[in-house]
């Protein structure tokens, strides 16, 4: 699966990223180059609430190989993303 671009839409937003999953999560942003930023490492059940803006794209991968388990592409103000694989 191709996965898209952040797009630099200036809006802000909260997405609430939980990880109801049995294993650790890496949380990246994509940029508008569609380069990958770590910007946290969700334990198993864990979650935490990052400011972020509309357009943008996040992306969970597995800590232990990398693999994509989801992506989610912000449309709104406040959201909710539950990483499913």
């Amino acid at each position: 699966e191709e996965l898209p671009c952040s797009t630099m839409s200036g809006v802000s937003s909260n997405v609430a990223i939980q990880n109801p999953l049995a294993e650790v999560v890496r949380i990246y942003w994509r940029d508008d180059a569609c380069e990958e930023v770590l910007y946290n490492t969700l334990s198993p059940g864990g979650g935490y609430s990052q400011g972020t803006f509309t357009g943008h794209v996040w992306v969970a991968r597995r800590d232990a190989d990398g693999a994509l388990l989801d992506h989610h592409v912000v449309v709104g103000a406040n959201e909710l993303w539950s990483v499913t694989p």
